[in-house]
């Protein structure tokens, strides 16, 4: 403040303005109000997931970051096929202790599914996100058949549809359709309890009323999963002298970088005499093609296989025909499967809440899981995100189906205030993005509200100018 000395001069008074800037600033800079818990993570994505199974869960833990016990309260956070069950409500947590809230993804749809909630636990309030797609729980396959030449008033030889519980949990088995007229139709799938990775067998044979060719398609509905068959045959003798069958593939969802389970074309020879074989063509891009038919002489009835195999390059439905020729004798094969993502990469989003400027915030993880069929060497590129760290055990790693890896991020605040951060993560050119926040407080906790800094300099200034004044 101004006053006027002994000497009728007027003095500028430095220490009662900084005590008068001081006053204001501290009226301004006001303590944030302290989370009492941490909330991480608080996105998820639970990848593939077949419907009428639930994935494995995923896990938020709720932190007492407080300096006292806290007794919890806890409302919402339910998220409909993302589930969510706690052991939180009503527990006393020491400072530093946890408890958790379980999410798990259970499709009841084909397709992506995403839900958001938000939970309050003792009035503090977080944002959940959650994402998943649902993909078919049974492979069913083959699914196009040619019986030949069958005598009118016979029976063809039995050909097979498999089905087969690709899910991860049991499926007790409700089958619809599926007749098929002259090419028949008997089952042992009905009713029963398939384990994951077990199967059983719908059966078709071909019993002739007329000469000529017949073609059939038939609808078969499995836990609502619908397949389509097609059939043909020929009533009557023939002069091919081999049958080949079957001609049309369906692998399912395979997971990129790996390969399916084998699917057979058998070739057998009906004629009445051995047969040297040589065939030509065959091959199928991404579902392979090999055999041991080549230079073999069948006897009358004998057979040999060509087997093919889905081996997915990219992501997405794909689709692929070829022609064998037997001795001369020609058929079309088609194939399709659909190549999915061979990680499960999860959680995705973090929330650090506040961490002292200059300290290092507790670590959480991502992890990067296995599930295709067949081991993975990792490759991993990008995922580093300033101040919110990350260093990883993957790189290089080669994980077993089922087996995982770690991605570890921390939070180092460098200035006061909200932080955000987020970025994205190769794996093996499968793509995870990732978003981070935090909060850096001051070691006695506090965060200056917006626009006190700014009026702080603006007083630091003033004070300065009158400092250079005196002089």
């Amino acid at each position: 403040m101004g006053v006027v000395s002994n000497d009728g001069r007027f003095r500028f008074e430095v220490r009662s303005c900084w005590f008068a800037l001081t006053a204001v600033a501290a009226g301004l800079a006001s303590p944030a109000s302290a989370a009492l818990f941490s909330i991480s993570p608080i996105a998820f994505d639970f990848g593939d997931i077949s419907l009428g199974a639930s994935s494995a869960q995923q896990v938020v833990t709720v932190t007492n970051v407080s300096g006292s016990p806290q007794t919890l309260n806890l409302a919402g956070g339910g998220a409909g096929v993302f589930g969510g069950v706690q052991n939180c409500q009503g527990q006393t947590l020491a400072p530093g202790a946890s408890c958790q809230i379980f999410y798990a993804f259970t499709p009841t749809a084909l397709g992506a599914a995403a839900e958001g909630t938000t939970l309050s636990v003792n009035g503090q309030s977080a944002s959940f996100n959650f994402e998943g797609n649902a993909i078919d729980a049974f492979r069913i396959s083959p699914i196009g058949f040619d019986f030949g030449s069958v005598a009118v008033g016979s029976t063809s030889s039995q050909q097979v549809v498999t089905v087969t519980n690709v899910s991860g949990s049991p499926q007790t088995l409700n089958l619809a359709g599926g007749g098929a007229g002259v090419f028949g139709g008997v089952q042992n799938c009905q009713g029963q309890t398939l384990a994951p990775g077990a199967s059983c067998q719908i059966t078709y044979a071909f019993v002739p009323t007329a000469t000529g060719t017949v073609t059939g398609s038939t609808n078969l509905s499995v836990n609502g999963q619908n397949a389509s068959f097609t059939f043909s045959g020929n009533g009557g003798t023939s002069s091919q002298p081999f049958l080949i069958s079957p001609v049309a593939f369906d692998f399912g969802d395979v997971s990129v970088g790996a390969s399916s389970a084998e699917q057979i074309v058998t070739i057998t020879n009906v004629s009445g005499s051995p047969q040297t074989l040589n065939l030509a063509g065959g091959g199928a891009g991404v579902f392979g093609g090999v055999q041991n038919c080549q230079g073999q002489t069948l006897a009358p009835g004998a057979s040999c296989q060509v087997f093919y195999r889905f081996t997915p390059t990219v992501y997405g439905e794909t689709t692929g025909s070829t022609s064998l020729s037997v001795n001369g004798q020609n058929v079309s094969f088609s194939f399709k499967g659909s190549g999915i993502d061979p990680f499960l990469i999860s959680p995705i989003g973090f929330d650090f809440g506040e961490i002292e400027l200059g300290s290092t915030s507790l670590q959480q993880i991502v992890d990067i899981l296995n599930v295709s069929g067949s081991p993975q060497t990792l490759s991993l590129a990008g995922g580093g995100a300033g101040v919110f760290g990350g260093v990883q055990n993957c790189q290089g790693n080669t994980l077993a189906p089922g087996a995982a890896c770690q991605v570890f991020y921390a939070f180092t605040p460098n200035a006061l205030g909200p932080v955000t951060g987020n970025t994205t993560l190769l794996v093996n050119g499968q793509n995870a993005s990732f978003s981070f926040m935090g909060i850096g407080v001051s070691p006695n906790g506090t965060v200056p509200e917006p626009g006190t800094l700014a009026l702080l300099g603006l007083g630091l200034a003033g004070l300065a100018a009158a400092r250079r004044r005196k002089q």
